[in-house]
């Protein structure tokens, strides 16, 4: 069976890709990774101020929120100086975030037990609220944001970094449109929409790794054939054993 892994160009979230590639290859699976979207730090004239505000930010105390390993991996390409670590607590969605959080010197970094958006804003709500900044992208999503702001958390996110799609088509559009791929896997909503500029119509089912790539892709028409428990790669690989199998439960 092949799947295509619709991936990041070179970026800290292809690592990410890679280890579902050789996830999907131990349960005898033909990943086929190809960028459809690109992930770059931003580079507008008033980045400089906010990587200035968001440094600042971080004060003894705060909480260094990241949901996905592309805000703290920006913020180390954005910064010439030292991040402040000391008396900043840090939290991220999965395991590639919060090994991204440690490359900054954080040693213990807050995970959930989902690797999730909300299970990550669940598992700070057991904290008293608090201060949280969040770097993040200019297409995130304000899962985190909002369930913290509700619960009296002061939210500062800033965005660091842009996705946008691919301005050339990726060489695996034609078999896409074509129907070579038995499902493609999806990462975020702006993967799907990526998949949709390229290959409208698209009949081959997805599967996704979050809600809210489900309710994109289901926006733009997809067949959405499951979603996997988290983001982590062992479960996608664990969703495209139970596709392939006829084995997977609504």
């Amino acid at each position: 069976m092949k799947v295509l892994l619709v991936r990041p160009a070179t970026s800290p979230l292809s690592e990410e890709i890679d280890r579902d590639a050789d996830a999907l290859r131990s349960i005898g699976v033909e990943p086929v990774s190809d960028p459809y979207v690109e992930v770059v730090p931003c580079i507008d004239p008033g980045i400089e101020q906010r990587v200035n505000n968001l440094l600042a930010a971080l004060t003894p105390g705060t909480w260094l929120v990241a949901t996905s390993a592309m805000g703290p991996r920006s913020l180390r390409a954005l910064t010439s100086g030292v991040i402040p670590t000391s008396g900043i607590r840090a939290a991220g969605v999965g395991p590639a975030t919060a090994s991204a959080l440690r490359d900054l010197g954080f040693v213990d970094v807050l995970t959930p037990r989902r690797a999730t958006g909300s299970a990550l804003a669940e598992e700070l709500l057991t904290f008293p609220p608090g201060r949280a900044v969040i770097p993040q992208g200019s297409q995130a999503l304000p899962v985190v944001a909002e369930r913290l702001r509700a619960a009296g958390w002061e939210v500062e996110p800033v965005v660091i970094y842009t996705t946008r799609t691919l301005s050339r088509e990726p060489a695996t559009a034609a078999e896409l449109r074509a129907g070579g791929f038995a499902v493609v896997v999806l990462r975020s909503p702006s993967a799907a929409r990526a998949v949709a500029e390229f290959a409208p119509g698209l009949n081959t089912p997805v599967l996704t790794t979050g809600p809210t790539t489900t309710a994109e892709a289901e926006a733009l028409g997809f067949t959405v054939a499951a979603e996997a428990d988290d983001s982590t790669s062992a479960a996608l690989a664990g969703a495209i054993a139970a596709f392939r199998d006829g084995t997977l439960t609504s």
